[in-house]
């Protein structure tokens, strides 16, 4: 049975952490993750904190290893799915790695699609195809409730797991409208649909310095490698 303790940083609990163990400071660390543009972005964060992430591809092939883990995102929560992909490639690497999971809830839909968000129209599916169930069913909604609240939200959770099965996790939000049509070619996910409010634009229409700097997934990582720098021994 997995054990549950509570995770320094916040004393909040996690499940699955090993019983007695602490996260502690680590420069380096595996990104549970094959999306070279998630990658791009959370190393973009980290460059501010001197810390170095690597690609999975990049440890297989320095050091022989097996194909990396396919994980079944199937928790009930962001953080349990990223915990779950961190934990699964920190196990296959022998280091620290980074899971992250995220997604756009709607305040109309009840909060959906939000965990679900990556297989809303099923599995496979293209942004396109998800994004443009969503507007979908917006419009059915406005047909019989003109005025419809079309507010939401991103939201991303990181967890940092170690080989030993310490835990260390954030959380980063960015909040918005959901528009009629998509704007922008940028970006990816459901990011054109998304009027964000601090920048009047979605996050599919600025630079990708911009996402570096204001989005959710880079929230989230500046609030997770600010923790991890606290655990860091004074210098005297």
């Amino acid at each position: 049975m997995s054990s549950i303790v509570a995770d320094s940083s916040n004393d909040r609990v996690l499940p699955g952490q090993s019983r007695g163990v602490n996260p502690v400071y680590v420069q380096r660390m595996l990104v549970a993750s094959a999306n070279a543009n998630k990658i791009l972005e959370l190393q973009t964060v980290a460059d501010g904190y001197s810390l170095v992430l690597a690609a999975p591809s990049e440890i297989q092939r320095a050091h022989g290893l097996a194909a990396p883990p396919v994980v079944e995102e199937d928790g009930a929560s962001y953080r349990e799915n990223a915990l779950k992909k961190a934990r699964a490639f920190a196990e296959w690497s022998g280091m620290p790695a980074i899971g992250d999971d995220s997604g756009l809830e709607i305040s109309a839909l009840g909060g959906r699609p939000g965990v679900f968000s990556a297989r809303y129209a099923g599995e496979g599916a293209s942004d396109k195809v998800r994004m443009a169930k969503v507007l979908a069913e917006l419009a059915e909604l406005e047909l019989a409730a003109p005025g419809l609240d079309r507010r939401a939200c991103f939201r991303c959770t990181l967890v940092l797991a170690y080989p030993n099965g310490a835990v260390l996790w954030a959380e980063g939000e960015l909040k918005g409208t959901i528009l009629y049509e998509p704007r922008g070619d940028k970006g990816f996910g459901y990011d054109p649909i998304v009027l964000i409010d601090e920048l009047g634009q979605t996050l599919a229409e600025v630079d990708f310095s911009i996402t570096c700097e204001n989005g959710f997934r880079a929230r989230a990582a500046r609030e997770l490698f600010g923790k991890l720098l606290a655990l860091r021994a004074p210098c005297f």
